[in-house]
């Protein structure tokens, strides 16, 4: 499984200590554009839904109140950045700087000569349009801090763990000199209590050869002095 985090925040994140006051984080424009490499799919999400809004906000505008220009311009910029980002995948992180607008909220002021309801009613319509685009960057964000948060405890376990054999590996090297002498010593010890074939028992084996011989001599006497005996 490909590891979600960000290798820009994973170089913060291996020299990060709980000492510090706050985890690393990442910029919105690196998050939501797409150039994040752990979060490219909720970017998409997000930019498919900026896309979608928008071009509906511009819809809305464009038909109530066309002498807008401003307002058009600012809504269009962020749909052309959103269509490159969530079809062509061409954004990068200047290009977000044109969704912020959207994502924020913030459009200039409507310049037609409006009734009072209507330029009320327009603008509860864009402002819901943008909400959705402020939602759908929020929910990117917080996937993105949930995979990094994951991901960087596991760089802080796989660091302790590497330390903890770093340590085991050193106490080994410096006990290894014990460890042979000791090894040493038991092979020494082990060597002097073997049993060796001795003298004496040599001199008993030559001791059993002889009573053997004449166990077998006295055997023939007797059978001798038994052929010898007059039959009755």
């Amino acid at each position: 499984m490909r590891d979600p985090l960000c290798p820009i925040v994973r170089k913060a994140a291996q020299r990060w200590t709980e000492e510090d006051e706050n985890p690393p984080r990442a910029t919105m424009a690196h998050v939501l554009s797409g150039a994040c490499l752990g979060n490219r799919e909720q970017a998409r999400w997000f930019l498919r839904v900026a896309r979608a809004q928008t071009g509906t906000a511009i819809s809305k505008v464009a038909q109530a109140a066309p002498d807008s220009e401003d307002t058009l311009k600012t809504l269009r910029i962020a749909h052309v950045d959103a269509l490159k980002g969530s079809r062509y995948r061409v954004l990068d992180e200047d290009g977000y700087d044109a969704l912020a607008p959207a994502v924020g909220g913030v459009l200039p002021a409507l310049v037609d000569d409006l009734s009072e309801k209507s330029r009320r009613d327009l603008g509860a319509g864009v402002t819901r349009n943008l909400q959705v685009v402020a939602e759908a960057a929020t929910g990117a964000v917080q996937r993105w801090i949930q995979l990094n948060d994951e991901a960087t405890a596991r760089i802080m376990k796989g660091e302790e763990h590497i330390e903890w054999l770093r340590k085991l590996f050193a106490g080994w090297k410096e006990a290894r000199p014990a460890l042979r002498e000791s090894r040493r010593r038991r092979d020494n010890a082990g060597n002097a209590g073997t049993p060796r074939p001795t003298a004496s028992g040599t001199n008993e084996g030559r001791d059993g050869g002889s009573s053997g011989r004449e166990r077998r001599q006295w055997a023939a006497s007797e059978v001798g002095e038994t052929d010898d005996a007059p039959s009755t």
